[in-house]
């Protein structure tokens, strides 16, 4: 079905787009988001596509929740958006977050999340971290972002998942491979505390 309201989760709950039933798929709404989900730890979401909002998923204070396979558009501020002291341990991967401002906004000391395997592309910003320390970044495809990650006031963020595993796929990389085992030898540098190494 097509959904153009905004849905307010604040207990535990799995939404999950079923194979061949079609997606949901929320659009244009009127409101400021998709999806809010303020202390609503343990919930999943995945498999629905999310356009033409303000913003597409809001975590807030919320803790071991998984944001999967999912696709958000056109959001004019952010795809999906963690925040508060609460917001911990949450996963986000799998997903295709293309054309916002921000594909994905860490803010207000959101720390331990692990992202991974996400698709963010031709967003103004890639990842937006900003009081937010201890993640966990690696295997997502940046892939022309105006600004690939932009980072204010956040440490100990890790943005690979050591060798031989590896770290993200950058757009803008112009390092070497010289041992030719498809991980580029030369890091990619964020700032000077912020560095893919593989």
């Amino acid at each position: 079905g097509i959904y153009h309201e905004s849905i307010v989760i604040n207990k535990t709950l799995t939404i999950i787009g079923l194979p061949g039933s079609g997606e949901p798929i929320f659009g244009g709404g009127v409101t400021a988001f998709a999806v809010f989900l303020p202390g609503s730890s343990g919930s999943s979401l995945s498999g629905i596509v999310i356009t033409n909002y303000q913003q597409g998923i809001i975590i807030s204070g919320a803790n071991n929740i998984k944001i999967y396979d999912n696709s958000m558009s056109s959001m004019n501020y952010t795809g999906v958006a963690l925040e508060g002291s609460g917001a911990t341990n949450n996963r986000i991967y799998r997903n295709t977050i293309y054309s916002n401002n921000i594909a994905i906004n860490l803010t207000q000391s959101s720390t331990s999340t692990i992202i991974y395997e996400n698709t963010l592309s031709q967003n103004n910003i890639g990842i937006a971290l900003a009081n937010s320390n201890d993640n966990l970044i690696y295997h997502n495809n940046f892939a022309n972002n105006i600004s690939q990650v932009t980072i204010s006031n956040s440490a100990g963020n890790i943005w690979d998942n050591g060798y031989p595993s590896g770290g993200n796929y950058w757009s803008d990389y112009t390092g070497k491979d010289n041992n030719k085992d498809g991980i580029g030898d030369t890091p990619y540098v964020i700032d000077a505390n912020n560095i893919d190494r593989y």
